[in-house]
């Protein structure tokens, strides 16, 4: 996966939030949501020990620190 990934869910609302923050900075990205593609999920928890969403990887790797993260890394 090259680029920003967001991986999403249908009802989370920090998603939302990060996803309206992106377009608004116009940060390309891919959203993966876990609720339409739930076979990605278990790949996610593996990846990250995580099983919260949202969760962001950059050219295929975690970025740990979250949306926050992903704000610093833009602004």
């Amino acid at each position: 996966m090259n680029g920003l990934v967001l991986f999403s869910t249908s009802t989370c609302g920090p998603c939302r939030a990060a996803k309206q923050w992106m377009h608004q900075h116009g940060v390309q990205f891919t959203e993966i949501n876990l609720t339409v593609q739930p076979n990605y999920a278990p790949w996610v928890q593996q990846q990250t020990g995580q099983r919260t969403v949202p969760q962001f990887f950059l050219n295929g790797q975690w970025l740990p620190g979250g949306f926050p993260a992903v704000q610093a890394m833009m602004v």
